[in-house]
């Protein structure tokens, strides 16, 4: 009976024990559920409390110091703070908020402000003479792209003005400097061909031209006008332009002139637009990044200056003289290597993927193909209206014109003769005589 009495008492205790265990684990469960839910709570809490509130540190950073590396972490901490209030209407809803929301508006207010300022100043410092305006653009400008994404941000209309200030100063500054090394391109200019200089120009002989095809077989006065002075008719060593296109750089015109030096219009053409492609690459990569991703600027920026190149190049191939870089109205040759430098320049601004200017360079594509037709064209015609009895009254000899002519090009087939033909030998030595002089031009070419 005590054995019985003994483990009924135990099995009364386990019981409460069993009962225990279930309540502490009922007290368990809650106590977690409330911990996790505390913890949220207070995860909300403190984003809250951090986006509401201003530091000191901030609030004087923001207000008092100047624009550096340590400002555009205070100007991102700002922001961070800025959106947090925007994101959370409930925040901006909050008793806090309104003590808390007018100073964030105010040290936005200042913030915008002192951006505005210090990217007006670092901008007009571009203008200055003599500045090396792409050093200071990568190391001065661009460590603070940032200060555009915070007006972008949260004062797009200062960025409107801060951009309109940068597209007015650089496209001035981009402008005078492509116009400058333009315009001093002309004193090294080298004349080659005039209207005197036609293949067969009467002129050019008789005045003792030195251009004219057919002066090359006079006598002493015409071998004195070539002997400082290119053929118009022969390539030479002017297609070493053609050579090292990406990698050679712009002529140095001070140093060119030092040494007395002069250079044929292709070569220009490609110091030129040598020039033109690497500031267009530089300024382009240069607005993509600052400007965040914004590649409509760089044309804004860059439009006078395509200006002011397509003027020159339309003017040259008008008028072409001295006046401008880009004349010659009767030098083919120059005219066909011109075109094919154009087009190793868009085959390099394809090769650095920069896509800037394939609207200007086809654009000169199409303005020098139609020049060089009209120029090769008036050789022809030129050839086709020669006095060759004139001509040779002055000293001429046709054999020792179809023996220079064959040096350049075998002769063309010789057509069957008709019966118009032989009934007029002189014609048709004259016209026989006007092939072989056209397809030494076209070897030439």
């Amino acid at each position: 009976g005590d054995m019985e009495s003994l483990l009924s008492g135990f099995k009364t205790e386990l019981g409460k024990i069993s009962t225990e265990i279930r309540s502490l684990q009922d007290q368990s469960q809650s106590m977690g559920i409330k911990l996790k839910n505390r913890k949220a709570a207070e995860r909300g809490l403190s984003a809250f409390v951090d986006s509401i509130t201003l530091p000191p540190d901030l609030v004087r950073a923001i207000a008092e110091e100047d624009v550096s590396e340590r400002y555009l972490s205070s100007l991102a901490d700002l922001d961070r703070r800025l959106k947090s209030v925007e994101a959370n209407p409930s925040a901006r809803a909050s008793k806090a908020a309104e003590d808390v929301v007018p100073e964030l508006e105010r040290l936005k207010a200042s913030a915008c402000a002192k951006s505005r300022e210090f990217l007006m100043a670092r901008f007009y410092s571009l203008r200055k003479p003599k500045t090396n305006v792409q050093m200071l653009q990568q190391n001065s400008i661009m460590p603070y792209k940032y200060l555009v994404t915070f007006l972008a941000n949260h004062a797009p209309a200062i960025l409107t003005e801060v951009r309109a200030c940068y597209v007015d100063t650089m496209s001035k500054v981009l402008r005078q400097a492509i116009h400058g090394y333009v315009t001093s391109l002309r004193s090294l200019q080298q004349e080659i061909a005039s209207r005197t200089d036609l293949l067969g120009s009467e002129e050019g002989a008789a005045g003792g031209g030195a251009g004219s095809f057919f002066a090359q077989f006079g006598g002493a006065k015409s071998a004195a006008a070539l002997k400082n002075r290119s053929s118009v008719f022969s390539l030479g060593a002017r297609a070493a332009v053609l050579g090292n296109l990406e990698t050679t750089p712009p002529l140095i015109v001070h140093q060119v002139q030092s040494q007395g030096h002069k250079v044929p219009h292709e070569a220009l053409f490609r110091s030129s637009h040598k020039l033109l492609m690497d500031t267009a690459t530089f300024e382009y990569l240069f607005c993509v990044e600052f400007w965040q991703q914004d590649r409509t600027i760089f044309n804004d920026v860059f439009a006078p200056t395509i200006a002011t190149m397509e003027e020159n190049l339309q003017l040259g191939l008008a008028h072409g003289g001295a006046s401008n870089v880009f004349g010659g109205n009767f030098d083919a040759i120059g005219l066909l290597l011109m075109i094919m430098v154009n087009r190793e320049h868009r085959v390099v601004m394809s090769r650095r993927r920069v896509p800037c200017l394939d609207h200007y360079l086809d654009g000169v594509n199409m303005t020098l193909w139609p020049k060089f037709k009209e120029v090769f064209d008036a050789h022809l015609q030129s050839v086709l209206a020669a006095n060759v009895n004139a001509m040779f009254s002055r000293g001429f000899s046709s054999r020792a014109m179809v023996v220079e002519t064959h040096r350049c090009c075998p002769p063309p087939p010789r057509a069957p003769r008709s019966r118009s033909h032989s009934q007029n030998g002189g014609v048709t030595r004259a016209r026989h005589s006007t092939c072989r002089v056209g397809a030494g031009l076209g070897a030439a070419i």
